[in-house]
């Protein structure tokens, strides 16, 4: 009637439950790192791909600015331009119209006198030329 295990066949049994037990915990820490790997590397993919669409992206709207920025310094430049050619038309006018003050009444060809600081007329001194020597 010995149907009782003895103490050390129970020991014997837990030992064995014990060393299943940690190679079923091995076996599933293994799937578990194996599985770990597998979505790691699913989602490094998946970050490189979002990253490069947005780098894509990115560069589209860089030379979609970039063109947008070019146009509106042309513009600039060109109105720029104009406004330059309107000035130097006004300043050569004006020039012109001075020039024409300035010879109102001489004889064309005649030259201006020379006037020191204090008012006196100066003559101008002749240079002797090959024709005049």
């Amino acid at each position: 009637m010995n149907s009782l295990p003895s103490g050390r066949e129970i020991r014997t049994a837990g030992e064995e439950v014990k060393r299943e037990l940690r190679e079923e915990i091995r076996a599933g820490d293994e799937e578990t790192r194996r599985l770990m790997r597998v979505l790691d590397d699913e989602v490094k993919r998946e970050l490189r791909e979002e990253i490069r669409a947005g780098d894509e992206e990115t560069r589209r709207l860089m030379r979609v600015l970039h063109e947008e920025v070019n146009r509106q310094f042309r513009e600039e430049i060109r109105a720029g331009d104009e406004e330059t050619r309107r000035l130097m038309r006004v300043l050569h006018e004006d020039v012109i119209g001075r020039f024409a003050l300035l010879t109102e009444g001489r004889a064309p060809g005649a030259r201006r006198k020379r006037r020191r600081d204090d008012g006196v007329v100066m003559r101008r001194a002749r240079v002797p030329t090959r024709r005049s020597r």
